[in-house]
């Protein structure tokens, strides 16, 4: 999928799961299975709307409206990373050089 080849792109070393439907990834990460979801922001809203559990992070990583939702608890550590890959890619320009390269336009 494309958020897949996004996820690649961008964190070489991350692990991917795959599941055949977005209710089934939402489980697993309320299961402790998975550190995040990686999606259409609108699906990620949709399925965290009546769940204090998880949030969405505000950071966008593509063109497409795409969205990380995370476990309020216990993803502290995960989110630490995905901040400092986002803040050293932001640092060295290389966020502003994918953003160009992609005509990316910021919100």
């Amino acid at each position: 999928s494309t958020a897949e080849e996004n996820l690649r792109k961008n964190i070489p070393d991350i692990d991917v799961i795959g599941f055949k439907t977005y209710n089934e990834a939402f489980q697993a990460l309320k299961n402790d299975e998975a550190q995040g979801i990686f999606a259409d922001d609108t699906i990620l809203y949709g399925l965290a709307q009546n769940d204090d559990s998880v949030h969405i992070l505000a950071a966008r990583y593509s063109e497409e409206p795409y969205a990380i939702a995370v476990r309020k608890e216990g993803s502290i550590e995960f989110v630490e990373k995905l901040n400092y890959i986002i803040q050293s890619l932001h640092q060295s320009k290389q966020l502003e050089k994918l953003e160009q390269k992609w005509k990316i336009n910021k919100v």
